[in-house]
């Protein structure tokens, strides 16, 4: 994540902690309203002086609104476990429900979509062939 998207994410909890619209904290900054929505969705760089204004409008120091999130340690990367995150969608889920769109659960396993037609069309197949033989 760059500097400005972590601006845009500090810059939009800390209006919404304090309860501010855009267009308040636009007008307690001296800005634009349209340009604060721009900051919050990464459109723009801000300047030093504006991150000191809109701090100031906020009640805040300009650093807290350039530091960076600390990430969560209880994740595991995609390196560690070789499919994303813990808690990603191959993880076991109860029986009958899936975790992601494209996923489900068959026998105790999660299988992808793919497999999962082969093994529809499999049954179709045999459902087919038990009634001819019928």
């Amino acid at each position: 994540m760059d500097i400005r998207e972590v601006f845009a994410r500090n810059l939009r909890k800390a209006r919404n902690a304090q309860r501010l619209s855009q267009e308040a904290l636009a007008h307690e900054a001296g800005v634009d309203r349209t340009y604060v929505s721009a900051l919050e969705r990464g459109v723009y760089n801000a300047t030093i002086v504006m991150v000191a204004k809109l701090a100031k409008a906020l009640g805040v120091e300009p650093s807290v609104l350039l530091q960076r999130q600390a990430r969560p340690r209880n994740r595991k990367a995609s390196s560690e476990t070789g499919h994303g995150y813990a808690g990603s969608s191959r993880e076991r889920a109860a029986p009958g429900r899936t975790r992601q769109v494209g996923l489900t659960q068959c026998e105790g396993r999660i299988i992808e979509a793919p497999q999962r037609l082969k093994l529809k069309m499999k049954s179709q197949e045999n459902g087919r062939q038990r009634r001819h033989s019928d």
